[in-house]
């Protein structure tokens, strides 16, 4: 054969397996070795309290450890607190774990835990923390207490915590940055602008977490294309891999990958103007919310990976109550509504940013099936939206917030209390503001869940929004992993992670 056919042949063959969607293995990874693959480009600060950039936090919540993290599921669990408790609407209580060492070998310290809350506070918006710690007035430790006041009662104080990395104060002020030393299950060994390597940490506090079969080295790549996440797991040179678009899911099942699935607590929503004829009157909300199926927007447009929600809260909030249905699709109802409203004849404008303009036209489509009459208006500036919005010039957008906590209070103080920096629905309710501020005071977590889900029911009632949903947050991992949970706050924490060697 002439070379020229025989290099016809060979792309030919190549594409013919590219077609089938088969990937050639690459190089074998130990089974003491997990390599995970992060979305991003290089690696922010390695300053714990700098450091901003997802994929960096991911690699850092390995080497350093908060007071109390949230468990997969999103609920706070202790971690170097082994207890905590609201003293009164200002004043916290965390009782520091004992026995725990640095990976330097000095032990943890109360003053360190003091240090570290003051840096994150100091550090404000040049790190993650932006004005969560704001509240703080006072940090001081008794013996293993550490108490906490604040200017004003703050419910998400905990959540806020929970973020923030505990240090050695003597290494961090030695000025030994880049040289990471927390209490985690990890220690840094090396690494590069888009690579770094971590070995086990042998003197880790929580030696229960570990087992002699669990990994003793991770290599964490930093890999912005999807795609090249995904080939890399079907190579075996990639072992867990973050970042899975929704419509690549099932293919990635099919192959015998694991598809590691979170609800998320990033709520997307149409927030109406209810200062607006004829969204001034709940019958013309309602009618909205009957008119849309989001049910069929999460199915066409996210491969039905995502959650309808009933009301303004997450699943699994603090209140929400997982009873509670969300609004039937009915368009014969929602037409009904809309010209008991006095709505016949408005065109209703949604506005929206790119991202979502194939969500507004297919809601467009769905209202016109009601008798709804509508357009989109799409904004390429985010700014100058929210402006508009702020100003009361619109009538309904599609937005989003999220409720990373699972604490109501992250939402419903700034989304829909009276006057709320972010009331763009401008929706006021006294009896709704009466059980929400209640709530911000009360010390006890189930009277507080009881006024939430009174106050949710209102809401839901009296509907400000069209309530939409939240994604399920979608990883991939390979056949041989065991213990990787994916984690509703998005982390990669491998303490306790092993790969099952071939038999």
């Amino acid at each position: 054969m002439r070379p020229r056919l025989i290099l016809l042949a060979l792309v030919t063959l190549a594409l013919t397996i590219a077609a089938a969607g088969c990937v050639a293995p690459g190089p074998a990874v130990p089974t003491d070795t997990l390599v995970v693959g992060l979305d991003g480009n290089r690696w922010d600060s390695l300053d714990p309290f700098l450091a901003k950039d997802h994929a960096t936090r991911d690699m850092l919540a390995n080497i350093f450890e908060p007071l109390l993290r949230p468990d997969p599921s999103g609920q706070l669990a202790p971690v170097l607190a082994e207890k905590w408790q609201q003293v009164d609407p200002v004043t916290w209580e965390f009782t520091l774990r004992s026995g725990v060492v640095f990976q330097d070998r000095t032990p943890l310290t109360p003053d360190d835990v003091v240090f570290s809350i003051q840096r994150a506070k100091e550090t404000g918006s040049q790190g993650v923390f932006g004005s969560t710690l704001d509240p703080v007035v006072s940090v001081t430790a008794t013996g293993p207490v550490i108490r906490i006041v604040t200017d004003k009662p703050d419910p998400l104080l905990p959540a806020a915590l929970a973020q923030v990395p505990v240090v050695s104060e003597k290494h961090y002020q030695s000025g030994a940055a880049p040289s990471p030393i927390g209490t985690g299950p990890f220690q840094l060994s090396s690494y590069t602008a888009t690579t770094a390597e971590l070995q086990r940490w042998n003197g880790y506090w929580n030696d229960t977490g570990l087992a002699p079969s669990d990994v003793r080295r991770v290599i964490f790549k930093l890999i912005p294309d999807a795609a090249a996440r995904e080939a890399g797991l079907q190579q075996g040179t990639l072992q867990i891999i973050q970042g899975v678009p929704p419509q690549d899911a099932a293919g990635l099942k099919n192959r015998g990958l694991q598809l590691l699935t979170v609800p998320g607590t990033m709520m997307y929503m149409m927030e109406l103007n209810t200062m607006k004829a004829p969204l001034d009157r709940p019958e013309a909300r309602r009618a909205l919310n009957y008119a849309i199926d989001y049910d069929e927007v999460i199915q066409k447009l996210y491969g039905g990976l995502g959650v309808r929600l009933a009301g303004p809260l997450v699943p699994g909030s603090l209140g929400e109550t997982a009873q509670r249905a969300p609004y039937p699709h009915d368009p014969n109802l929602a037409r009904s509504l809309w010209a008991q409203a006095g709505g016949t004849g408005t065109v209703l404008v949604i506005d929206t940013l790119p991202e979502r303009e194939e969500e507004a036209k297919l809601i467009v489509d769905m209202l016109a099936a009601a008798g709804i009459e509508a357009r989109v208006q799409v904004w390429s500036s985010p700014s100058d939206l929210r402006q508009a919005i702020a100003a009361g010039d619109r009538m309904a957008y599609l937005t989003q917030w999220g409720e990373a906590s699972l604490d109501p209070y992250e939402v419903l103080v700034p989304k829909i209390r009276t006057g709320g920096l972010y009331n763009f629905s401008f929706f006021a309710n006294r009896e709704v503001d009466d059980l929400i501020d209640e709530a911000t005071v009360s010390t006890d977590q189930s009277h507080r869940a009881t006024l939430y889900a009174q106050a949710e029911g209102q809401i839901i009632q009296d509907t400000p929004w069209v309530f939409g949903y939240v994604l399920t947050a979608c990883e991939a991992a390979a056949p041989d992993v065991k213990g990787y949970q994916a984690r509703r706050d998005g982390l990669v924490i491998l303490a306790g992670v092993s790969r099952q060697a071939p038999h």
